[in-house]
């Protein structure tokens, strides 16, 4: 059989053994050589892949993202008013999923801080002594810790989440209250109302959240607006540099560094920048609401 219907090794003019083996020989010299660190199992199974190459068996730096050429995110459209980043996802709904998150996370950060910060200052102010000496040296020691490098270990260890960045930056956040509340304690527990209450039997704790803490609130809400947009700001930071939220979550730090790896679609860094400015805006405003309304020496209607 010659013809067109016959085998190919046939019009050849070929045994079927001599056909296959100079088509295997054929493929396998313009196939790349496997890479060079590949292991046998690998450069066994070595074939030539387009932009999809990835794996063990991948040339190093080979990845999906570096094979192919990088194409700039898409401009803004009427159904997308603020684009999409580099993997295609809208950014003014991460956006306002990532404002959420970081508030949330400020907030949470802002009041457990400030809780346990009010509790150990008023202890040191009121009480003094050792107590006050003691606190003292270990917040002393205890705000020496490098907390970068102990967040780098722990997301070596474990993948960091809402939950654990939150209980790890409360470990040291609470310190910032502290030196407030104990000034304000220790010229508080002098004063004669303060004296007269313990004349008659009042219990300390008592004198502490009833007597002393109410002026004491006033210098401690001042510093609540700053901690609550530093509480922003170092979840930002943190998921900037990679060590925040879990990969693929919403947040305005991802969006910052969105902004930075694609510096041709300069909407992403812009709308990071106002996004951010933003928040730390309207946070100090609510932050001076706050503290003007728990003033306990101005009257209802703004009177001192």
């Amino acid at each position: 059989m010659t013809g067109r219907c016959s085998p190919r090794w046939a019009r050849n003019g070929s045994s079927p053994w001599r056909w296959n083996t100079r088509r295997a020989t054929s493929s396998r010299a313009a196939s790349p050589p496997p890479p060079s660190g590949a292991t046998p199992r690998c450069a066994r199974r070595w074939r030539p892949r387009a932009a999809g190459c990835s794996g063990p068996c991948c040339p190093t730096g080979t990845t999906p993202s570096s094979a192919t050429s990088a194409s700039p995110p898409p401009r803004p459209l009427l159904g997308e008013p603020l684009g999409t980043d580099d993997q295609a996802r809208d950014v003014l709904a991460r956006v306002i999923y990532g404002f959420r998150i970081s508030v949330l996370f400020g907030f949470a950060l802002t009041l457990a801080s400030s809780v346990i910060g009010i509790a150990a200052g008023a202890v040191q102010g009121y009480y003094g002594g050792w107590v006050d000496l003691g606190f003292q040296r270990f917040i002393e020691i205890w705000s020496g810790m490098p907390q970068l490098f102990l967040l780098i270990i722990l997301a070596s260890v474990i993948e960091p989440g809402f939950w654990t960045l939150l209980v790890f930056l409360l470990l040291f956040s609470w310190m910032a209250l502290t030196g407030v509340v104990r000034a304000e304690f220790l010229r508080g527990r002098n004063l004669d109302y303060v004296r007269a209450a313990k004349a008659l039997g009042v219990s300390d704790t008592r004198v502490m959240t009833r007597h002393i803490l109410p002026n004491a609130m006033v210098a401690t809400l001042t510093f609540l607006p700053f901690l609550l947009s530093g509480s922003v700001t170092i979840l930002a930071s943190l998921d900037f540099l990679g060590f925040g939220l879990p990969p693929g979550s919403p947040s305005l730090g991802e969006l910052v560094s969105q902004g930075k790896n694609n510096l041709q679609a300069p909407w992403l860094g812009l709308t990071a920048f106002f996004v951010l400015g933003g928040v730390l805006t309207l946070l100090i405003f609510v932050g001076e609401a706050v503290r003007d309304a728990f003033d306990p020496r101005k009257l209802p209607g703004g009177e001192a």
